[in-house]
C-alpha cells in the first residue's frame, strides 16, 4: 500500500463523566487533535494529580483529578463558545474560538503535585520560581503537546499559551479566565458532587440559557467615554441564579477549600517538602542519604534541574505518597515524624487565632468598627513571634505552623472588567451585579482565615500560641492608642 493510500479514520470519541454525563469529541479536524492532546504524556500526568489535594482526608469521595476537570472545562467552554457564536453571528471568529477551547483543555497542564501547596514550597525554597501558568506555557510550546497543536497551524501552540498566561483581552479569553469562566463553572459542580455536600449548588442550565453578550461603556475619570467592554452578561431572569452562584462559590471555601483539617495537611506537606528540598539543595548527595531517598529520586532530579521538562513531568501526587515511605525511615527526626504523621493521617490540631483574637479584643472593650485595623497589628505580631520561636528550634520538627488566607464574597470594581458579573437592570441596562442585588453588595462580606497548627497532644505548644496571642492583643491595643 502506498503512503497516499493510507487513511486515518477519525472516529468520534466519548467520555463518561459524573458531572456532564457524556463528553463527546466529534471527528472534525480540531476535535480530533484535541483528543490527541489528551493522549499525550503531559496531559495523562493529570490523572495522577487530584483536583482537591488533601481534601479526601476529610471528604473521602474527593478523589477526582485535574485530568477529568480539564476535560469538563473544555466541555463547558464549548457550550460558552456556542453562545457567543449564536449571539455574534457573522462577527464570530472560529479561529479564536478554537484557540480558546484548546486553552480551556490545557489550562491546568502545568500544575504540580498538590498544586498551590507545592507552589508555596517552591516560593519558600527558591528552588524554582516558575508559576504553574508558566509551566503550562512551556509544556504547551515545548513538549509533545506542541507537536499535536502545530497540526492546527505553526503559531497555534503560542496562541494557546498566550491565552493562559495573560489577562483576558476579549470575550473569547473570558471563557478561560473571568467570573463566569469554564474552569469555575466545572469545578464548582464537580467539587460539590465529589465532596458530597448539599449546599453550594448552582443552576447551571438556567445560567447558560440566560447568557447574552453585552457592551459595557468605559468612561474616563472626567466622564468621557473612551472605549467599551464586550463580554458575557446575564438577562434579568437569571438574577436569583446569579446570586446563588456567588454565594455557592463563597460557601465552598469555609466548607471545603479552607477546611481546618485540609489546611493542616497542606501546612504539614509544605513544612515537610520545604525541609526536604532545602536539604537536597544545600547538602547534595550526603543530604539525600540522610533523608533516606534514592540518589536518583524525582525530588533530587527536580531540585538539581527544576526547569527540565522531564523533571517537571515526573512530579505528581503518587510520587509524594511513595516518598513518605522513604522519608519515614530518615535519620532526621523532624522529617521522619512528619512523614509518618501524613501517612497515618495524624494531622496537626488547628487553633483559630482569628476567632481567638476577636474574642480577646471584645473582652477588652474594642469595638467592631475599629477591630480590623487592630487585628492586622495583632496578626503581624503573632506571625513574627511564632517565626522567631520556630527559628530557635531549627533542629526539631516545626512546632507551630501558621496559615493565613482570605476570600471576599464578591469583588466590585468601578471600572468594568472581565472579573465582574454583569446583569440587566429593570430598565434593560447592563450593570454590575453588586449594584443590582441586595445579596451581592458593593461592600461584600469577607472570610478571614488565620490559624496556627500544633501537634496533637502538644499542650505546651497550644499554650505558647495562646500566650503569644494575648501579648499581641495587649501590644496592638497599646499601639492603637
Amino acid at each position: 500500500m502506498t503512503p497516499e493510500a493510507i487513511h486515518v479514520t477519525r472516529k468520534p470519541q466519548r467520555i463518561r463523566d459524573p458531572v456532564h454525563n457524556l463528553i463527546e469529541f466529534d471527528n472534525t479536524e480540531f476535535e480530533y487533535h484535541m483528543w490527541r492532546v489528551i493522549q499525550t504524556r503531559p496531559f495523562q500526568r493529570l490523572r495522577r494529580i487530584k483536583q482537591l489535594g488533601f481534601t479526601d482526608l476529610v471528604y473521602p469521595g474527593a478523589t477526582h483529578t485535574r485530568f477529568i476537570h480539564s476535560i469538563g472545562t473544555f466541555h463547558i467552554a464549548r457550550k460558552l463558545i456556542n453562545i457567543i457564536k449564536r449571539r455574534l453571528d457573522i462577527n464570530f471568529s472560529a479561529t479564536k474560538a478554537n484557540i480558546v477551547l484548546a486553552a480551556a483543555l490545557l489550562h491546568d497542564v502545568g500544575h504540580g503535585m498538590f498544586s498551590h501547596a507545592f507552589e508555596d514550597v517552591l516560593a519558600i525554597t527558591k528552588v524554582d520560581s516558575i508559576s504553574h501558568e508558566e509551566k503550562s506555557r512551556r509544556l504547551i510550546t515545548d513538549s509533545e503537546i506542541a507537536d499535536v497543536l502545530s497540526s492546527l497551524g505553526s503559531g497555534f501552540p503560542d496562541d494557546v499559551a498566550n491565552v493562559i498566561s495573560k489577562e483576558p483581552e476579549d470575550i473569547y479569553d473570558a471563557i478561560v479566565s473571568s467570573q463566569f469562566d469554564a474552569d469555575r463553572l466545572d469545578y464548582m459542580q464537580r467539587d460539590r458532587l465529589m465532596v458530597g455536600i448539599q449546599n453550594s449548588a448552582i443552576d447551571f442550565t438556567w445560567l447558560l440559557s440566560n447568557m447574552e453578550i453585552g457592551i459595557i461603556p468605559l468612561y474616563s475619570e472626567d466622564g468621557e467615554r473612551y472605549s467599551e467592554l464586550t463580554t458575557l452578561t446575564l438577562n434579568r431572569k437569571a438574577i436569583y441564579a446569579a446570586e446563588t452562584y456567588v454565594l455557592s462559590l463563597f460557601q465552598l471555601y469555609p466548607t471545603v477549600y479552607f477546611h481546618k483539617a485540609v489546611r493542616a495537611a497542606e501546612s504539614m506537606f509544605t513544612a515537610l517538602l520545604t525541609e526536604v528540598f532545602k536539604i537536597i539543595k544545600s547538602e547534595g548527595a550526603s543530604g539525600v542519604k540522610r533523608l533516606g531517598l534514592p540518589e536518583n529520586h524525582q525530588y533530587v532530579n527536580f531540585v538539581n534541574e527544576p526547569k527540565n521538562i522531564d523533571n517537571i513531568l515526573q512530579l505528581d501526587d503518587t510520587v509524594f505518597w511513595n516518598s513518605l515511605y522513604y522519608l519515614a525511615e530518615s535519620d532526621i527526626l523532624r522529617i521522619s515524624k512528619l512523614a509518618k504523621q501524613l501517612l497515618e493521617r495524624n494531622l496537626y490540631k488547628a487553633i483559630d487565632i482569628h476567632l481567638l483574637v476577636k474574642q480577646m479584643l471584645r473582652d477588652k472593650g474594642v469595638f467592631d468598627e475599629i477591630m480590623p485595623s487592630i487585628s492586622t497589628l495583632v496578626k503581624n505580631y503573632v506571625i513574627n513571634e511564632i517565626e522567631q520561636y520556630n527559628s530557635a528550634l531549627s533542629k526539631e520538627q516545626p512546632r507551630i505552623l501558621i496559615d493565613g488566607k482570605s476570600r471576599k464574597l464578591y469583588e466590585y470594581n468601578k471600572t468594568p472588567n472581565f472579573s465582574q458579573i454583569f446583569i440587566e437592570d429593570v430598565h434593560g441596562e447592563v450593570q454590575d451585579i453588586a449594584l443590582e442585588s441586595p445579596v451581592v453588595v458593593t461592600r461584600p462580606y469577607k472570610l478571614d482565615l488565620f490559624r496556627a497548627y500544633v501537634d496533637r497532644g502538644d499542650n505546651d505548644g497550644y499554650g505558647i500560641v495562646m500566650d503569644i496571642s494575648k501579648r499581641a492583643v495587649e501590644q496592638a491595643i497599646k499601639e492603637a492608642k
